[in-house]
């Protein structure tokens, strides 16, 4: 036997046993305004806080790679008294940008989560409907289905621009992630429902719920009735015409949204005109996005037409009604819904 080996005679199973622990962490109070201390106070009260802060567990986590994270997370912990997340009992908090890992204490071992702003990228910064310049085809054969359409949608952070086809949305681009999370959706086709599913497990959220006003600052909700209905009137002339956003967009009232569009058939495309839209109707306006102030002057011999689809029916070329006339209705179908559950009129 070897005289550093030690052996132990065990009568009884040894089995785990649970101890419960909680350390009681209270970060020392703000002084008072006026307050004067000297070096050597506060170089004692450091120590009496890094002193509690050692009693705690220390905990270090990698950030999981699956998620974009747009800004540093908030660590919860389960309450399991009160049956909630909760951000007591946590201390000390550090975000590595780098390493993407965070550090923090807490007095007590319970099952922990991450948190994060659900609408960072809103307010939306502006956002663009438009056909395929990669595909459009500017020749008299020319036919919708040869094509689909890019809706682009600048967050505060994350620009996403998707292309909706009559089988499904493809997201074509995902830019100014500090990773490469969700860059393995690139390129591939889902249905709406996988495509907000996916990308807002991914930490990107584009699709504000119906409480989305109550939690986003700067927001200008509309009317839905008549906004849901202008995205219809889009999708039927989404190979036609390239739709933007306005400036002007954000100061309009509820009953009226404003935004930007023009013939998109030609490879010189005419310059943008102002549509104002109320649950009324729908008019060209003379004012422009550089204008001085808003104007809702319709422009010289424009009659009355009651939404946008009408108003293009009655006003566009000859050209643009044959385009608009043969859209698929899938595609029209696919446009409409993912406009409706981006909302980019009542964002941006």
């Amino acid at each position: 036997m070897g005289k550093n080996h030690v052996y132990t005679t065990v009568e009884e199973d040894e089995k785990l046993t649970e101890v419960k622990f909680r350390e009681i962490y209270n970060p020392p109070p703000t002084p008072a305004p006026g307050t004067v201390r000297t070096p050597e106070e506060i170089e004692a009260d450091i120590r009496r806080q890094e002193a509690a802060l050692e009693r705690l567990f220390l905990i270090t986590i990698q950030l999981p790679d699956t998620v974009l994270w747009i800004e540093p997370p908030i660590v919860c912990c389960w309450n399991t008294d009160k049956n909630y997340w909760t951000t007591d009992d946590i201390h000390d908090l550090k975000y590595n940008e780098d390493k993407f890992t965070v550090n923090f204490r807490t007095g007590q071992l319970r099952p922990i989560a991450f948190a994060t702003s659900k609408y960072s990228n809103l307010p939306y910064q502006g956002w663009e409907l438009k056909p395929n310049d990669d595909q459009l085809v500017f020749e008299p054969c020319f036919k919708p289905a040869d094509t689909g359409v890019i809706v682009t949608i600048m967050g505060a952070i994350i620009v996403c621009e998707f292309e909706v086809l009559e089988v499904g949305i493809k997201l074509k681009s995902l830019q100014n992630g500090a990773t490469k999370a969700l860059q393995d959706m690139v390129d591939e086709t889902f249905t709406l429902n996988e495509l907000t599913g996916r990308l807002q497990a991914g930490g990107v959220d584009f699709f504000p719920s119906e409480d989305a006003p109550n939690l986003i600052e700067g927001s200008c909700l509309k009317h839905w009735t008549m906004e849901s209905h202008l995205y219809h009137c889009m999708a039927h002339l989404c190979t036609a015409y390239n739709f933007t956003w306005s400036r002007w967009n954000v100061t309009a009232d509820r009953r009226t949204i404003v935004q930007q569009m023009r013939e998109y058939l030609q490879q010189h495309s005419e310059s943008f005109e102002i549509l104002h839209v109320t649950p009324l109707q729908a008019i060209l306006v003379t004012a422009t996005e550089v204008s001085a102030e808003y104007s809702t002057q319709p422009i010289e011999g424009l009659q009355f037409y009651p939404d946008l689809y009408s108003l293009i029916k009655g006003h566009g070329n000859a050209e643009v009604l044959e385009v608009v006339s043969s859209v698929p209705w899938r595609l029209v179908e696919n446009v409409k819904d993912l406009l409706c559950a981006i909302k980019p009129c009542s964002y941006s």
